[in-house]
């Protein structure tokens, strides 16, 4: 179930997605997630393995954010209705093809994207362009994912007690 709404935060995880110096840029390019974010999706401490249940996602513009953490130029809410974003998850149910423009919460009354016990692939995500626009290489998608650690056997949720 995906609707609008305010979250309670419990953790909260930007994930920056570059679309790689020297593409060419055409409709139809797909970017897929950097690796360097799975580990955030599992994790395991004292035996005991944890997945990620995403709760929310936002995405910030050059509007809110000019330059992203790693120094790249964020791609502005000018080229929001450009791209759509993919997720799969655990049980093969994916996102397919969520038109950007619906995760920005400026056009959503401030509201942010919720969604109900979904647990994503990491590595199966992608952002996909439609037109170019003025979106260009090196540039970078920036979501911002509202999460919760949560038991990996029962996705039980593990109410705010497990360790950093």
């Amino acid at each position: 179930m995906i609707s609008y709404g305010q979250l309670v935060i419990d953790r909260t995880y930007n994930i920056e997605v570059q679309i790689p110096p020297g593409s060419a840029i055409s409709a139809g390019l797909t970017i897929d997630f950097p690796n360097n974010v799975e580990q955030l999706f599992t994790k395991t401490i004292a035996g005991v393995q944890y997945d990620v249940r995403v709760d929310g996602i936002e995405v910030i513009t050059a509007d809110q954010l000019a330059v992203s953490p790693a120094q790249n130029t964020v791609v502005s809410s000018a080229n929001i209705n450009n791209w759509v974003l993919t997720l799969d998850d655990l049980h093969g149910e994916p996102i397919y093809q969520c038109p950007g423009y619906t995760l920005l919460p400026a056009n959503n009354n401030g509201f942010i994207r919720i969604f109900n016990n979904f647990f994503p692939v990491i590595n199966k995500c992608k952002i996909q362009l439609f037109a170019p626009g003025s979106i260009a290489a090196g540039q970078s998608f920036l979501l911002n994912f509202y999460y919760t650690y949560v038991n990996a056997k029962t996705h039980k949720d593990t109410g705010n007690r497990m360790p950093n």
